[in-house]
């Protein structure tokens, strides 16, 4: 009977983690549910990629896909086996392994958790899924269209997670690094990333540099050369100019959907009325003001610099932050950092924001909230949190959801908790 005491005991004060693991759980399995369910879009036009790779017309990737293909040409040959399955199989698996790096994600960051909560596994655990809970409208629509999104988060944090580990190095090291590179040339946005086992040595053991090192050159070469080895090299070359004509085909496109400050200051200020994608396909007045396009393109230009040279400077002061702050804040910041300068920032795209929230959480949990910072701070979390899941048409209604995609909600949600996770890390909070 005392035994059946203790464990009521243990589970009743763990049930917010215990609600989080599941409640990650539940949206996991919706997620899968719904791709299953709608067939995974983008997955499908990754999946016909692959058929065309497999078909030895590789070279109508760019061309004949359900959707544009916008991806490094050798990503065909990475999903050619999906393609040699039956459409459902092969979305199933997609979503399964889609679970399985999530698991691995909330591992990584349980198993790098401080002793806070007694050291608690569950509790660990259990702050980690809320992290992730944080940004889980993203992840929802990641799994809905068949996103890489997600896959890329977790090679990024991964790969520079490990970087301060114990040892000298192993084969680990070599395939987290290698699988980095894959992802930065299939998915650009994590280029900048590929500097950080080139250019930053400080504390870590030689061994494990070298492996990073190859294993990046690895991965890249490997993503990379596949279009020659498959279609030779004129039509490796051919390839890769569609690449390049896709992409500045694409262009800038400034419909809600788009939450990147690009987007914002032309859907705000350029006087054109603005593509609500829930309100169907007419295009709405939404502009507060007409601006000259001239000026707006230089503040585009100038977020762009501002906040690459953010990004990289960084990156730089890495082996710094390491020590000072946190291997965990370091690789969290830098991932979150990667979408803020592109012109182009979907919704899924916001999965990056989710080892920003674990960086966040973790910090102001060791805050002491008798002080008026730690609850300023918690509450710009609870607002970032509420308008990254609850603003949509299906909470706020279509007109009121409308102006708040217009307005990039998501993008200054993420970047409130970029600048909270740095702040409840600062030196007294260690």
């Amino acid at each position: 009977m005392q035994r059946l005491r203790r464990d009521r005991y243990h589970v009743f004060r763990h049930a917010h983690w215990y609600a989080g693991l599941a409640f990650a759980a539940v949206v996991v399995a919706l997620g899968t549910a719904w791709a299953l369910q709608r067939g995974g879009h983008d997955f499908s036009v990754f999946r016909n990629a692959g058929a065309l790779a497999l078909q030895g017309r590789a070279r109508d990737i760019f061309h004949a896909t359900p959707d544009r293909f916008l991806y490094a040409p050798g990503f065909a040959w990475v999903m050619a086996p999906f393609a040699a399955l039956p459409h459902g199989i092969s979305l199933a698996l997609w979503c399964f392994a889609k679970a399985a790096v999530i698991g691995l994600l909330l591992r990584m960051f349980a198993l790098r958790l401080s002793s806070g909560e007694g050291g608690s596994r569950i509790a660990a655990f259990g702050i980690s899924a809320w992290a992730m809970l944080f940004f889980a409208k993203p992840l929802l629509i990641d799994f809905q269209y068949g996103q890489v999104n997600t896959f890329i988060m977790v090679s990024c944090v991964w790969a520079l997670l490990s970087r301060h580990d114990h040892g000298d190095g192993s084969r680990m090291d070599f395939l987290r690094w290698f699988a980095l590179g894959v992802a930065a040339v299939v998915k650009i946005f994590p280029l900048p990333l590929l500097l950080v086992p080139l250019l930053l040595s400080e504390g870590v053991p030689r061994r494990r540099l070298r492996l990073e090192r190859i294993g990046l050159v690895a991965g890249i070469l490997f993503i990379l050369v596949l279009p020659f080895i498959f279609e030779g090299p004129d039509g490796g070359i051919r390839l890769y100019m569609g690449w390049k004509a896709a992409l500045l085909d694409r262009g800038a496109p400034f419909e809600s959907h788009n939450q990147s400050f690009t987007a914002l200051i032309n859907r705000l200020f350029s006087g054109n009325p603005v593509h609500v994608i829930s309100l169907g396909a007419d295009h709405v007045p939404m502009s507060l003001a007409k601006v000259d396009a001239r000026l707006l393109a230089l503040l585009s230009v100038i977020w762009t610099v501002v906040s690459i040279a953010a990004l990289l400077l960084w990156i730089a002061a890495g082996p710094v932050r390491a020590v000072v702050r946190g291997m965990a804040l370091w690789a969290a910041v830098a991932c979150g950092l990667l979408i803020v300068p592109s012109h182009l920032v979907w919704k899924p795209y916001f999965v990056m924001g989710i080892p920003v929230a674990y960086a966040a959480l973790t910090g102001l949990m060791s805050m002491d909230f008798s002080r008026a910072r730690a609850r300023v701070l918690a509450a710009v979390l609870a607002v970032a949190f509420v308008m990254v899941n609850f603003s949509g048409f299906d909470f706020v209604g279509y007109r009121v959801a409308a102006w708040l995609e217009v307005f990039s909600v998501m993008m200054l949600a993420h970047l409130a908790v970029l600048v909270v996770a740095v702040m409840v890390h600062g030196k007294k909070n260690l």
